[in-house]
């Protein structure tokens, strides 16, 4: 189709040469703007699409203007968000808490050249494990309030055991905290104790803000395109522009900490993607390790696949787990991984039943009968719909 290539061709922060050219042509054919306004809404590089058909002739006014609206809405919200994390940073650091910014306005300074270009719709902090209830707490108090769960033995477990919680106020500010980068049914590590030991900073307004190591950075982006199945272009880009910006990569200590940390398969799968975009050589190393890694291939074509032919429709329960345990390295982690989300209650179980605080050990039987319950009326439905 071609919208789908041609909003492949325009996002990226580089474009020239033939890219250019064949977008012209793409342009002079008459796409169907709708189509492509409404993917690169769905993919989330509307600001970039925008930026990138600016310098190609034949773009009707009216798309030209219709993008240049949005991306400006989009980023007026980033720089108000971008003054939020300030306030948030600040607030931690009163307490005490040093915090890590992921992603948002940090990752697109660093890797698209310019945050406006990547819009963002949140705030992404890594803090130490021990810290979390206590940065929860002085976020609270600054005006946020913590979602998903009821007060109680609920929200202690959810402080204690999530790998991230989410809290929000009532002007669409919204704070993921996380103490690792990944759930546990995903991934076994990057430790979040060499993950501070990694640390850097990013100037951000004129501000040294403490972020993720850059290494760090690619890992955690190839294990976050993986949990979501890849389904927003997006990630893509982030993975591709990051390869392309100034800096590096020591690639032998990345691979060999994924190695360690049980999420090989996972960066090399990103890896891969990110120059697939990009039209890069996969790095040496890189493709050593895919040699040894031949499921990889078919995660790839999975990726690009559903990337366009399932537009913005969410992946079901049965497709997420199939992915995830297929991206696992090892038998074990994909019996850990199994392990794990049959047995750990999540707010999911807690809104399933209510059950009071002296009866909080009983989720841990409400988990696999609400699995059960669900794969007979939700799931098994779902998968022999799609295969119809």
């Amino acid at each position: 189709m071609p919208e789908q290539e041609l909003l492949l061709l325009c996002s990226r922060t580089r474009f020239s040469g033939d890219r250019a050219a064949r977008a012209a042509e793409l342009v002079s054919g008459g796409p169907d703007w709708e189509r492509l306004l409404a993917a690169a809404g769905t993919h989330a590089v509307v600001p970039l699409l925008a930026h990138v058909l600016a310098a190609v002739p034949g773009v009707p006014a009216p798309v030209v203007a219709r993008l240049t609206e949005q991306s400006r809405a989009m980023a007026r919200r980033g720089a108000w968000l971008t003054a939020e994390l300030f306030r948030i940073l600040d607030v931690l650091q009163a307490a005490g808490i040093e915090a890590l910014v992921h992603k948002g306005p940090v990752l697109g300074r660093e890797a698209w050249g310019d945050p406006a270009l990547r819009p963002f719709a949140d705030l992404d902090l890594v803090v130490a494990d021990q810290d979390l209830p206590a940065a929860a707490s002085a976020l609270v108090t600054a005006g946020l309030e913590l979602g998903g769960v009821a007060p109680g033995r609920q929200r202690q477990a959810q402080l204690v055991h999530a790998y991230e919680v989410e809290l929000a106020n009532r002007q669409g500010l919204v704070v993921d905290l996380h103490r690792t980068l990944v759930g546990r049914h995903l991934a076994r590590g990057p430790r979040t104790a060499e993950l501070f030991e990694r640390r850097r900073t990013v100037t951000l307004d004129g501000r040294a803000v403490p972020t993720l190591g850059r290494d760090d950075t690619l890992v955690a982006l190839c294990l976050g395109g993986t949990s979501e199945l890849w389904n927003r272009l997006k990630y893509v880009v982030d993975i591709a522009e990051l390869l392309q910006s100034p800096g590096g990569t020591d690639w032998p200590t990345l691979l060999e900490r994924a190695r360690r940390d049980g999420t090989l398969r996972m960066v090399v799968l990103g890896v891969r993607l990110g120059c697939d975009h990009a039209g890069l050589e996969l790095p040496e190393e890189v493709a050593a390790a895919l040699a040894g890694e031949p499921k990889v291939s078919a995660l790839r074509r999975q990726a690009w696949g559903r990337l366009f032919t399932r537009g913005d429709v969410p992946p079901g329960y049965l497709e997420r787990n199939r992915y995830w345990l297929a991206a696992r390295d090892s038998a074990g982690d994909r019996i850990a991984s199994l392990w794990l989300r049959l047995w750990t209650p999540t707010a999911n179980d807690w809104r399933f039943v209510q059950l009071p605080d002296a009866l909080y050990p009983l989720y841990y039987v409400v988990r696999p009968v609400r699995l059960v319950w669900h794969a007979l009326t939700r799931w098994l439905p779902e998968s022999l719909l799609r295969r119809g």
